[in-house]
């Protein structure tokens, strides 16, 4: 449910008006009313029972046009979400965030998503992790990089040195 919360705002974010205060549309011609209610109404549903509490802030050239908290930040306390306030776990949902900078950087020509990651990291960056084909920007963003396969030689040198189990529990 906390996705679903997290895909509606950023869909939120993602459909801002497009005319003047006074007669706000959507791009897809839904009159800025109309999507505030359909925001209010979805938030009426799920806050307090789903989640305990959500923001949504709406950009347009750089400029707040919506900013509305919903349900609580604190719930034994009673303090309400504050958008400008409240901080959030962002957990995954910043993967899109990142993926959609990466992909403007790659229309302006900055970053080649085919590119070895190698050129775009520091020198030394990941020098006990070995691979011998390149790993592009896009096997990172498709999960595809097996880094998950070789994740103990980012910080150890051998399988003999991972702390057996039980030290790590006892943490």
């Amino acid at each position: 449910m906390k996705r679903l919360v997290c895909l509606l705002v950023l869909a939120c974010l993602a459909v801002t008006p497009a005319t003047a205060l006074a007669a706000r549309e959507t791009p897809s011609g839904i009159s800025f009313a109309e999507l505030e209610a359909f925001v209010d109404e979805y938030m009426e549903q799920y806050i307090g029972r789903s989640a305990p509490g959500a923001a949504v802030v709406l950009v347009k050239d750089g400029e707040i046009i919506l900013s509305k908290g919903y349900g609580y930040a604190d719930v034994e306390n009673k303090l309400a979400v504050d958008p400008a306030r409240t901080v959030f776990e962002y957990g995954s949902i910043s993967k899109l965030f990142v993926y959609v900078t990466l992909m403007r950087l790659a229309e302006q020509g900055r970053l080649d998503l085919e590119a070895d990651i190698r050129g775009y990291l520091p020198p030394g960056f990941l020098t006990k992790l070995k691979y011998e084909t390149s790993i592009t920007v896009l096997d990172i963003m498709h999960h595809t990089a097996g880094f998950e396969d070789y994740l103990f030689d980012i910080v150890y040198t051998s399988p003999r040195d991972l702390p057996p189990l039980r030290c790590l529990s006892a943490k």
